[in-house]
């Protein structure tokens, strides 16, 4: 991993904590219900001491806050028998055990957060500590706005982050590059992915009184093209059926969309208008569809192979560059990371065990 992408993951986690951050700071009183190394949950030789799990105890309390009414009524019954007091202690301890998930997961995929990464991380702590007269004085303001009592609890927190971040890339690669064809395609096909190439005849607008055209008939004209082509393919074209349909869309479409996009739409059912996502379901690989009608005008779709290294239009709207392969990672990542969990043995202490909410937080 390279020294911004450290950076983008200390940032990122900032970001978080700041989103957390409640009206009223929290107190030592509240801390000081058990000593700061006060093992809470124990998984073999992975840990969460009392000053980690505070954090998420945190976070969750600040998230309660902020979506409902203060103060909090803790044994307040919500569904299913829980109080909100429960509720907060179950987020955060599915937190809590998510972190130990990351340690466990990357130490049995025998992937280490190197020397060299380190000495990054160290180098960029440094460039934050410079922002304040001590560290002490950061250590204050850490714990009083986000509930990190230390530098040692917030470096920890930061490098099984890092250490998540490495085994994906160990597993899947950094942009989902060691995910083989087979496991994108079946990704592609369970969440209804489509790859198509269209041409549009647009429809006049309602007051356009200076249209000239039949749209209809000019897509009529053109799927005879295409008929024509693929019935008695020219002589002197050496291309495919996607090449020539390509060179029709370049001279008659009038979708601005296939020009920014020249190798097609990729998306799933509802990202489109309902007609054009059904025609588009219904075509096989390589086929043509008939005249589609939309709102828009009249479409003529040519269906192709799904490319796993293309960016769909939905991402793409929102101007992210998440090719599915990279997308497809990520989603089979966190099923990893959840079979891994079902599967991971810990056990809570008597001490997480005697946690009254109520009497932490006020």
């Amino acid at each position: 991993m390279n020294f911004k992408k450290l950076i983008a993951i200390l940032l990122c986690f900032c970001l978080v904590l700041v989103l957390l951050v409640v009206c009223t700071r929290t107190s030592n009183e509240g801390f000081a219900a058990f000593p700061p190394d006060t093992i809470m949950i124990n998984a073999g030789d992975l840990t969460i001491s009392w000053a980690e799990f505070y954090v998420f105890l945190f976070g969750a309390v600040a998230e309660f806050s902020q979506n409902f009414t203060l103060p909090i009524e803790w044994d307040e019954e919500l569904f299913d028998d829980k109080t909100v007091a429960d509720m907060i202690l179950d987020v955060a301890t599915d937190e809590a055990l998510q972190m130990l998930v990351f340690e466990y997961a990357a130490k049995a995929n025998n992937v280490a957060i190197s020397d060299e990464d380190m000495a990054l991380f160290e180098n960029e702590l440094s460039l934050i500590l410079e922002m304040y007269d001590s560290q002490e004085e950061m250590e204050q303001e850490m714990f009083e706005l986000y509930g990190i009592y230390s530098m040692e609890v917030y470096s920890r927190l930061m490098m099984v982050l890092y250490l998540n971040d490495l085994l994906r890339q160990e597993l899947y690669g950094d942009y989902g590059e060691l995910l083989s064809d087979d496991d994108a395609s079946a990704f592609a096909e369970e969440h209804g992915f489509m790859r198509v190439k269209h041409i549009l005849r647009l429809k006049p607008e309602d007051g356009d009184d200076d249209f000239d055209g039949d749209p209809l008939a000019e897509a009529e004209a053109i799927l005879r093209e295409l008929h024509d082509f693929i019935n008695n393919p020219p002589d002197d074209f050496n291309g495919t059926l996607e090449d020539f349909f390509a060179e029709l869309v370049f001279e008659h479409s009038e979708d601005p969309g296939s020009f920014a996009s020249p190798d097609g739409y990729l998306f799933q059912f509802g990202d489109m208008v309902e007609p054009f996502s059904v025609a588009s379901e219904k075509l096989k690989i390589g086929e043509i569809s008939d005249i589609v009608e939309t709102a828009y005008g009249y479409h003529i779709i040519l269906r192709l192979p799904i490319d796993f290294d293309m960016v769909p239009m939905v991402y793409v709207s929102m101007g992210y560059s998440f090719p599915l392969r990279m997308i497809a990672s990520y989603e089979l990542f966190n099923a990893y990371l959840e079979s891994v969990k079902e599967s991971f043995e810990h056990e809570f202490t008597s001490e997480y065990k005697s946690i009254i909410l109520s009497d932490i937080f006020t």
